[in-house]
């Protein structure tokens, strides 16, 4: 999964490889997770919570580590969490399991339009 995933954050995070609010919303909303799976108010929360969680764990005077704390920003692992997270509020089918959310939730991105949009970010078509 995370072959599938690394390439089209990277178009979307900055040159750390780090990502804050404003990229991550603008992932959702381009491969159609947000608003179609997830409202505003449950994007900011699992942020804001992944967030806390990773600053919690890193040494803040470490260079990147002051970066994701001053700047509000997430690495490519807390990036992870969010759709891992965003799995579980998939409301329209109940009836799958954890894994099967996940795979839905792949699924559905791999068939928006978002695909083609962080192609053109890049530059390059993988």
């Amino acid at each position: 999964m995370v072959n599938l995933i690394y390439p089209h954050f990277s178009n979307y995070a900055d040159l750390k490889e780090l990502i804050d609010f404003e990229g991550v919303y603008k992932f959702y909303k381009d491969f159609e997770i947000f608003p179609n799976l997830l409202n505003l108010i449950q994007l900011k929360t699992i942020f804001s919570s992944l967030h806390e969680i990773l600053v919690e764990d890193l040494d803040v005077e470490y260079i990147l580590g002051k970066e994701i704390k001053d700047n509000n920003k997430i690495n490519f692992n807390s990036f992870m969490d969010t759709l891992l997270l965003t799995s579980i509020h998939i409301k329209k089918e109940e009836d799958l399991s954890p894994i099967e959310r996940i795979l839905y939730l792949i699924q559905r991105m791999s068939r928006s339009k978002g695909v083609n949009k962080s192609h053109l970010k890049s530059g390059k078509f993988l």
